[in-house]
């Protein structure tokens, strides 16, 4: 499962809707947890990397992500 929404956030890359990506997998880490929270947070670090830090959507990403941990 987590393999195929991994395939769709890479598709929302590749047609350049960067933030749905991060919000796809955002959602995915809410829902997971243990082993499987940990590839989906690294899968979504993995794809923070390919883009400029200062990028304002990976800026937004990162504290949406910071939000859904708290």
């Amino acid at each position: 499962m987590t393999s195929m929404r991994f395939a769709a956030a890479d598709v929302d890359v590749l047609q350049q809707n960067v933030a749905g990506a991060f919000d796809r997998l955002i959602a995915l880490i809410k829902r997971t947890a243990d082993d499987e929270r940990t590839k989906v947070r690294t899968r979504l670090i993995e794809l923070f990397d390919l883009f400029d830090p200062a990028d304002p959507e990976v800026i937004a990403g990162r504290a949406t992500w910071r939000n859904a941990l708290y």
